[in-house]
């Protein structure tokens, strides 16, 4: 490739996108073919029987302006262009741009062949080998390829050129060019590109580890002749150095390229599709694909770290499982594809984590509605948490993700009652994906509606008991019991914080439960209420003749009875009450100015938790109520005994009076007045009487008795004789 002379630098490269281009497959390789640019038949390898064959150029500024079109349309598939150079200088490493670098990369390009670039070495260290790897990525610019960046090494060909003269005084060694050649090839795969390595047979042989570098790199082989007998790997030939390609005037070099059926001239023939299968093992194990090469008999896959490779182990498929990973640890993994014994395929450095190792610790608990989770820290990204209600983690699932390797706690507010599965896994940010370990067991934690609480008697009547309590969140309803000692009854469910309990006894305590639920879970509480006493009934007033009133009620089961009193009908002005006990039936207000009051009564029940009390009655309007009749008098009696006359002072509200005989538990109704007076005119003579006078209005009665006595009837069969200073006289007896 190198041709004498030195080649003034381009002050400036603008280098086109270029585009991947498929090509037409060639025809299958054989045996042998007649190449048309040199005329003369070659013999293959049989390694690349069935492969397609491709023919391509290598060019640089000494074969001038090239025209990329004719070159294409004469049948080459593909171009190595020169990038630069090292002059062969022993003074110093001077390294150069090839002037039409640019020009030919971007021509080339646009007639629509692959490109690929080389540089020319003279590199006497590893430090010159990567100054040059640094020049062509200055030159590339970020420029895309086809095909590899080669390592051209050779010898100039001039006894003191600097190579030259280096390898016959023996200032340089095999391994030391060898080393020199991986230097050039690693800093350029850094950089995203591929790498190759271009050597005579020769070279191959004897200045380089020809065999070590094809495991590593593709190898492009020099050798001028039809039939080589070069037996390393390689896949491009450079057969010829005097071809005859429309285009490029002069000689032209001339090439073979040889890939796998299947594989496309134009892409970069690279073990591509590598992908993590499959972790697991806590994070030992991984499991890495990659697509098929074809051709490949077997895989050679390798752990990277910089430029040092580890053989993991060997495969007959496109997978292989690591077994030894240390958790949580990025690693750069390497696959090469051998046909035989020769590399034909490799792909730059892959990057994956193993997963993290198991998380352990896992524990949980429940407080105020809240589940506390919490675990033993260890290395990663961030940690996973799950949690559902089912133990097969498909009811209710959600997730939360905790970054930082240090999180180690999560408070999870509880919507729904329900017994809650945990389990958490570790997670190690791989660029924008999350790697997962494995999960830890699961555990659970039970979250039960909180029992029911706030309980008051909001409402209660003689059979009923109306209970409100604080609604609980969450819950689907309530279910509301009477308890009797260690038995139960179903009252009725609802679905709001209150319950009415009816068909009770009335003044009776009884003791309920309310159990708040939520699917299979609940809790409950109990409360006591109770009924109040019947309404009292029998309840009437009257004025006594100095103006008290006298109150009666018929008895009901209670504690006691409250009579209120008030001087408007909504006892809310001048009110007063008294508090009796059970077995009171009456009440007298003496109390001055009594008679102008409204007056009611109710009866009341303690019981456990507090006092209920019964309906008030209908009230007495004690102002309008008749006074009872006071002052009685006979004012006169006659008709032999028959007649009484019986008076009384005027009862105050009175419109009526009632008079009776009283006889025992009798009554005899003698008639009635408008006037405070009465006259008997049917009594028996010198007979004593009970009278009962009621004084009565629109609006009630008030009655009074007094004690009574008919005058006897006339004596009858008076007679009288006088004899002397006598008179005797005689009548007719009486009853």
């Amino acid at each position: 490739m190198f041709k004498a002379g030195f080649i003034k630098r381009a002050a400036s490269l603008l280098l086109a996108a270029i585009t991947v281009l498929s090509f037409p497959v060639a025809a299958a390789a054989s045996t042998s073919s007649a190449s048309p640019y040199t005329g003369k038949t070659y013999t293959h390898a049989t390694a690349f029987d069935g492969y397609n064959r491709y023919d391509g150029v290598d060019v640089s500024s000494h074969n001038g302006t090239v025209s990329w079109s004719k070159v294409k349309a004469d049948g080459i598939d593909f171009a190595v262009i020169r990038a630069g150079f090292t002059g062969y200088t022993k003074k110093r490493h001077s390294i150069n741009t090839d002037p039409l670098a640019s020009s030919n990369i971007s021509g080339a390009s646009s007639a629509g062949l692959s490109v690929g670039v080389y540089w020319y070495s003279q590199a006497l260290t590893q430090a010159e080998a990567r100054a040059e790897a640094n020049k062509v990525l200055e030159i590339l610019n970020g420029a895309k390829l086809d095909l590899p960046v080669f390592f051209d090494y050779e010898f100039a060909g001039v006894s003191d050129g600097r190579l030259d003269s280096a390898w016959s005084e023996g200032t340089i060694t095999k391994s030391q060019m060898t080393a020199n050649a991986r230097a050039f090839c690693q800093v350029i795969e850094a950089a995203g590109y591929e790498a190759g390595i271009y050597a005579s047979k020769s070279f191959l042989t004897t200045q380089l580890d020809g065999a070590g570098l094809a495991k590593s790199y593709k190898v492009w082989l020099a050798h001028y002749t039809t039939k080589t007998d070069y037996t390393g790997g390689y896949y491009m030939w450079q057969y010829s150095s005097s071809g005859d390609v429309n285009g490029i005037s002069g000689n032209a070099d001339c090439n073979f390229m040889y890939l796998p059926k299947g594989s496309e001239i134009g892409k970069v023939y690279e073990v591509i599709g590598l992908n993590v299968n499959s972790r697991g093992d806590n994070g030992t194990d991984l499991t890495l694909s990659w697509n098929a090469v074809s051709g490949a008999v077997k895989y050679e896959i390798y752990t990277v770290n910089g430029s040092s490779e580890t053989l993991k182990g060997t495969s007959t498929s496109n997978k292989f499982t690591f077994t030894d990973l240390t958790p949580a640890t990025k690693y750069s993994f390497r696959v090469k594809a051998y046909n035989a014994s020769r590399l034909i395929a490799k792909n730059n450095a892959y990057s994956a984590y193993t997963a993290p190792a198991g998380v352990s610790g896992l524990q949980a608990s429940v407080s105020n509605g809240a589940a506390k989770i919490s675990w033993n820290t260890m290395t990663c990204s961030g940690y996973s948490l799950e949690w559902a209600t089912d133990p097969a983690f498909s009811a209710n699932k959600d997730s939360v993700d905790l970054t930082g390797s240090a999180s180690n706690s999560y408070t999870l507010n509880l919507d729904n009652y329900a017994t809650y599965y945990f389990r958490i896994r570790a997670w190690q940010n791989s660029g924008t994906t999350k790697i997962y370990g494995n999960y830890s067991g699961s555990l659970s934690v039970t979250y039960a509606p909180p029992e029911p609480n706030g309980f008051s008697l909001s409402a209660y009547t003689d059979t009923s008991a109306a209970v409100d309590w604080n609604d609980i969140d969450g819950v689907q309803g309530y279910r509301v019991y009477t308890v009797s000692g260690d038995s139960q009854t179903l009252a009725g469910t609802t679905a709001d914080s209150n319950f009415t309990l009816t068909d009770l006894a009335p003044a009776t305590e009884y003791k309920m439960r309310v159990e708040a639920y939520a699917g299979s879970l609940s809790s409950s509480a109990e409360y006591a209420v109770c009924t109040a006493p019947r309404e009292v009934e029998g309840f009437s007033a009257r004025i006594a003749e100095n103006g008290a009133a006298q109150l009666s009620w018929n008895a009901v089961s209670c504690s006691g009875y409250i009579v209120e009193w008030a001087t408007d009908s909504d006892f809310t002005q001048n009110t007063g009450s008294a508090e009796l006990d059970a077995s009171a039936t009456s009440y007298t207000m003496d109390f001055e100015g009594a008679d102008e009051y409204f007056v009611r009564i109710r009866a009341y029940k303690d019981y456990s938790a507090g006092t209920v009390y019964g309906n008030d009655s209908a009230y007495a309007d004690l102002s309008v109520l008749p006074f009872a009749p006071s002052g009685f008098r006979v004012y006169g009696r006659g008709d032999g005994g028959t007649d009484l006359y019986l008076s009384w002072n005027a009862a105050k509200g009175a419109d009526v009076y009632r008079v009776y005989i009283l006889n025992g538990e009798e009554q005899e109704y003698k008639g009635s007045t408008a006037e405070s007076r009465f006259i008997f005119t049917d009594l028996d003579p010198a007979a004593a009487y009970s009278v009962l006078v009621i004084a009565e209005n629109e609006y009630g009665t008030a009655s009074a008795q007094t004690a009574v006595c008919t005058a006897p009837a006339a004596v009858t069969g008076l007679t009288a004789a006088a004899g002397g200073n006598t008179i005797t006289a005689n009548w007719n007896g009486t009853d």
